[in-house]
């Protein structure tokens, strides 16, 4: 069963702001505990739109290696700047059933990808960004609070075409939110960066 998790998935519903679909927010709560990081996300997600916007979600995950690729779009300032904020994080099956699966995420690396701002550099600076490696956030998140690099997916239900998970029930803004997720590939037509290689 679990194979069918391989592929790329874009957020259709979220019961809370679609940018904590990322693995990193969950993380990023047991670091630095319900109480801070609830202020923190009521102040963000009451930016106006227009001054901060959140665009399409989307997750690929690849079961064989155990990898798992999360992409928001965020744009700022009308469109004026906009970016895909990407973490990629590894994960192993804990446990499976019938269309359902237990997984242990450990949060790896995030770095705004897919820049406008970094886009109208000339080519020879757009290459050394582009270059840099992602922000080691898990071991940041680590650092801060031993274990918060790490969240457990509770994916509720899963077939060829709609997929639906949890965070680890707990405490705060994650134990009671729903993500509901639309398959747009399947494992064959994703390339090792989790890009689409064609459409449907």
């Amino acid at each position: 069963t679990t194979p069918l998790l391989t592929g790329s998935w874009s957020l259709a519903y979220s019961s809370t702001d679609s940018t904590r679909s990322s693995p990193f927010f969950p993380c990023f709560t047991k670091a630095f505990g319900d109480s801070v990081s609830s202020q923190i996300y009521r102040i963000t997600d009451s930016i106006p739109s227009g001054i901060k916007d959140v665009g399409d979600a989307k997750q690929t995950f690849d079961v064989d290696k155990g990898t798992l690729v999360s992409r928001v779009e965020v744009s700022a300032l009308n469109s004026i700047s906009s970016s895909v904020m990407t973490t990629r994080s590894t994960f192993n099956v804990d446990k499976e059933g019938p269309n359902e699966a237990t997984l242990n995420v450990e949060v790896g690396t995030t770095k705004p990808e897919k820049s406008t701002v970094v886009d109208k550099l000339p080519d020879l600076f757009k290459g050394l960004v582009e270059s840099v490696p992602g922000f080691p956030s898990g071991m940041a998140l680590e650092a801060v609070k031993k274990g918060s690099g790490k969240v457990v997916f509770e994916e509720v239900f899963f077939d060829e075409e709609v997929r639906v998970n949890k965070y680890e029930t707990g405490k705060g803004d994650y134990g009671g939110e729903t993500f509901v997720w639309r398959r747009t590939s399947f494992g064959s037509d994703i390339d090792d960066e989790g890009e689409r290689v064609w459409d449907f």
